[in-house]
Formats: C-alpha cells, structure tokens, sequence
C-alpha cells in the first residue's frame, strides 16, 4: 500500500515523468521497506521473544509499522517531492474524516485493542472466561482477540465486544485456581464426619493441590438435604472438568461404602420378601466357607456372621490402605480384582499378587490389630464384603477352639511368606514349603495371645 501511493505521487510529478526515474524511486522505495521488516522482524522476533524472553502484542507491533510508514510518507512527500505539509495535512485530516466514518467499526476496535493493552486485563496463554466463552488467549491485534476454547476451536471476538462486557481471567494473579464444588447429603449424616470425608477424598484426588489447603464449608440447610461446599485448587485449568470428574466419582465409592445418602426430591419404594433375605444370606455365608479360618464355625455361627457383614464398592485404581497403615477390618472378594504388594526391608518389592473373587485379606489386622502387612488397590471396580473388630467379638469371646484353630491358619501363613520378607527376593516354590512344627505351635501360641489381647479376652 505505501509502495503504491509513493508511485501514484511521482507519476503525478512532471520532473519524474520518466518510467526510469519512477523505476529508480521504486526500488530505492522497495528496499527501504524490505530493510525495514527485517528490522522489525529481527526486533521483535528475535530479540524481545528469544532473547529477552517476553513476547510483544501484535497490536503494537502493527501500530509501530503504521507509525514508521506514515513517517516515511511524509519524508519522501515533503523532502522529496517537494509536497505542501500544510496542504498535505488538511488533505490527510479530509481523507481521516472521510475514512473515520466509513471505518467506525474498525477504530472501534482499534482503540478498544488500544486501550485494553494499557490495562492489560489478559495477556497471550491467559484462560479467561469472555461472555459464554472458555478458553486461552492465543492472539491480540488491533481488531480482535482470538482465544481457543476447551475444545479446541478458535472464537475471534472484535475487541469493541470484548471490552463492554465482564472478562474473568483464570491465569491471574497465579495460574493457581480454585473450583467450587457443591454435594448434598442427607441430615442423618454427623456434620463433621461429612466434612472430613470430604476433605480427605479431594486430597486423594489427583490434580487437587495439598497447597493451598482443599476446604470444607456447611452452606445451608434444605428442605431434604444440607449443602456442603468444597473449595479445591488447581494449577491446570485446562482439565479441571476431569479433575471436578475424579472427585465426584471417589465421593460416590467413599460415600457407598460409609452409607452416607445423597437425598433427591423423589420416593424409592424397595419391598424385601423373606425369600429374597434369605437367599442372600445364604450366598453370603456360601463365601465365609471359603475362608480357612473360619470354614470350622457352627451353621448358626456363620449366619450371625453373615447378618453383620458390609457391602463395600472401590474403584479402579483406589488404594484400600498401604502397608504399615493401621486397621482392624477384613475383606473377602464378591466381585473384580484386588492387586497385593509387600516391600521387603530394604524397600524393594518382593511380592505382587492379584486377588479375585472369593479371595481374602486383611486377617491379622481383624484379628491381632497389626499394622497392614501390604498395600492393597483396586484393579478394576471391585465389590467387597468386610468383617470388622466387633462383628466377630461375640463369636471369639465364647468358643475357645475357634481361637486356636484361627490362631494355627494364620501361623502357618505366615511363615510362609515370613523369608521373602526379610529377604530381598521370593525363592521359586518358597510359598509350598512346610514349616517346622514346633516353630507353628510356637507362632501360633504368640497369635492367639495377640487375639486374646487385642479383644480383651
């Protein structure tokens, strides 16, 4: 556009007339102009962004062009061509007019671009929120502001629009973002316990912050629920759906196996049938015969068993408890896969095993309140049935044999996997090799004292 101007301008001029001296200002024209984009380029492309390492709008980068071309236009118009400056203003001032208002659109972004960059509301790789649109700033020029949504799609919005309505900026001041969550519970459920099993979920959510600290609020009461709010920080906006997502879903599990309802404004109406009951008792003590210790009990025994025994869902890559956690609880397997590893003393894995159904764990915490032996995590969605300290206090306290006969099953496991944990790899056949029987009576006595202590008998 300059080029054709300054040539339009010398043809008009007599003293230029000739095509060769048209030609020779043209190409003096033409390499100022190629001298001076590669000065800018090398300005700001190269120097500001590599080496000074900050990036320059291309709002400015536009109007320093327009400024150098329209000082360049002078010069040559007046040093030149010997053009009128006064003349020539007051022909530019028509012209400006002229072009204003055919253009108002245009200047309206122009100087709402302009003014924006003094503000400087967002800046390029900001997430913002403009209207109905999420997403990161990818581009400022003097028209508009293209940012690119959470599905990456580009929204160009002119910048007269974007400056008459609320802009939320995500990235500022940190890129640190807090998410606000509401869940309803039903008031049955203590405040307080509620509160932290919320609190402890969202910290076992990945991509949920420890820092700042995630926080619990009791918002309000309804008519059929109580409001709590969780406040959660992020440092990835990017997925904070998916984020939002996996704490949603623990919360389920969590609240599934802590029986902690979530009311809704409708009425389920569930009818049991003795049958029904029956048949699932049945089934249930169908798996406590599978267990080795208590595969001895009394019909009656294993009902009163079956009655106080808990359904309980985790999810697919939960961790149950890691090894040396405390506990007092016992598992059997109805459905899914568990995953079982034990570290030796010197830190390294020693045993993996994967567990399904009708398979069991956690005995010696139920029975001895030792410490967790192994980490244990769901592979899949797994549906477990667990025992805890006090459903079986009643069964221990009156029937002595039943105490040794468990006391002498878990001694013999556990000498057998007593060497691959001290140590440092598992001998093939290891697990099959029969302990001495003195040393069994031996452990074995040891584990029925822990019993007969632990439930105070």
């Amino acid at each position: 556009m300059p080029l054709l101007t300054f040539t339009m301008c010398f043809a008009n001029i007599p003293h230029y007339n000739s095509i060769t001296q048209i030609l020779r200002w043209t190409l003096i024209l033409l390499t100022i102009v190629i001298v001076l984009e590669i000065v800018l380029t090398l300005f700001f492309d190269l120097f500001l962004i590599k080496r000074q390492k900050t990036g320059m709008p291309y709002l400015f980068k536009d109007l320093v062009k327009f400024a150098v071309y329209f000082i360049m236009f002078l010069f040559v118009a007046t040093k030149i061509l010997n053009m009128p400056l006064a003349s020539l203003l007051t022909t530019s001032a028509v012209f400006s007019i002229i072009l204003g208002l055919a253009l108002q659109d245009t200047l309206g972004n122009l100087f709402s671009g302009l003014a924006m960059h003094i503000s400087k509301p967002y800046s390029i790789g900001d997430w913002i929120q403009s209207g109905n649109y999420i997403g990161i700033v990818d581009k400022i020029d003097w028209r508009s502001t293209t940012i690119k949504t959470l599905t990456d799609d580009y929204v160009t919005i002119p910048n007269s629009n974007i400056s008459k309505v609320e802009v939320k900026n995500f990235s500022t001041p940190t890129r640190t973002h807090a998410r606000i969550i509401d869940i309803s519970v039903h008031y049955k459920h203590a405040p307080n316990n509620v509160k932290k099993i919320l609190l402890k979920t969202a910290l076992e959510t990945e991509g949920v912050l420890h820092e700042p600290f995630p926080k619990v609020f009791l918002e309000s009461f309804n008519d059929s629920s109580i409001t709590y709010k969780i406040w959660l920080w992020i440092d990835n906006f990017y997925n904070y759906r998916l984020i939002e997502s996996r704490f949603k879903e623990k919360i389920w599990y969590r609240f599934k196996r802590e029986n902690i309802e979530i009311p809704y404004p409708i009425r389920n109406v569930f009818q049991y049938t003795p049958e029904t009951l029956e048949e699932s008792i049945n089934n249930i003590v169908k798996i406590i015969k599978r267990v080795d210790f208590l595969e001895s009990l009394e019909e009656p025994d294993l009902v009163e068993l079956a009655h106080k025994i808990k359904h309980q869902i985790f999810s697919a890559g939960e961790v149950l408890f890691n090894q040396d956690d405390p506990g007092d609880t016992f598992y059997l397997i109805d459905s899914g896969h568990i995953q079982v590893t034990v570290k030796n003393k010197c830190g390294e894995i020693v045993l993996v095993r994967q567990m399904g159904k009708y398979d069991f764990f956690g005995e010696m915490s139920l029975l001895t309140g030792e410490p967790r032996s192994a980490t244990v995590s769901a592979i899949e969605d797994a549906e477990l049935l667990m025992l805890n300290k006090e459903d079986l206090r009643g069964l221990l306290e009156k029937n002595e044999a039943i105490r040794e006969k468990i006391s002498t099953v878990l001694a013999e496991r556990q000498l057998r996997t007593q060497k691959s944990y001290e140590e440092c790899e598992l001998p093939d056949g290891m697990l099959e090799e029969k302990a001495p029987k003195k040393e069994l009576e031996t452990l074995s006595k040891q584990i029925l004292r822990k019993i007969t202590d632990f439930f105070s008998i």
